[in-house]
């Protein structure tokens, strides 16, 4: 099991599909529930559950949570010397289930919205005992979602800390 904390430093793009107007966002902050699960040798599989805010920068509106809900491919690299450094790389992909505030409602729109994620998110393991782990992932993600009114997608660099137990 891995416990992660997110955060997606700027890159962040708002495609709003009404006026074609593009924003700058505020840094996206989540965290993440991962179950390993070893399928071969160096192969796991496993959900994912996410919870992350954006919000359009400089807007003065409440942030927008988002939840995800991805199965997940990781390759494990090989172990570094005294196998205490483990490489590898995760892709991710699923549905963002979205509740959507007011202030990012268009006049008909439901209060709820589902759409589509895809990551791809190259790591490491810092081994510290038999079953802890220290974890460091930074890659890309894409995030989009369809209501009546607004297409809305988002680009992210997301860098990513947790423990791994």
């Amino acid at each position: 099991m891995d416990l992660i904390f997110r955060v997606a430093p700027g890159g962040i793009r708002f495609d709003i599909s009404g006026d074609d107007e593009r924003l700058d966002a505020d840094p996206s902050l989540g965290g993440e529930l991962r179950f390993d699960i070893p399928v071969a040798k160096r192969i796991s599989l496993g959900p994912a559950f996410s919870v992350y805010t954006v919000r359009p920068k400089n807007s003065g509106i409440k942030r927008q949570p988002v939840f995800d809900i991805d199965p997940f491919l990781k390759i494990r690299g090989v172990r570094g010397r005294r196998k205490r450094v483990e490489l590898y790389g995760l892709v991710h992909g699923g549905v963002s289930l979205v509740f959507l505030r007011e202030a990012y409602r268009g006049p008909g729109d439901d209060k709820f919205t589902a759409g589509w994620n895809i990551g791809f998110m190259p790591g490491a393991r810092l081994i510290m005992g038999r079953r802890f782990g220290l974890i460091f992932e930074f890659g890309y993600m894409r995030t989009q979602w369809k209501t009546n009114s607004t297409r809305l997608a988002f680009n992210q660099g997301v860098f990513r800390v947790g423990l791994s137990f």
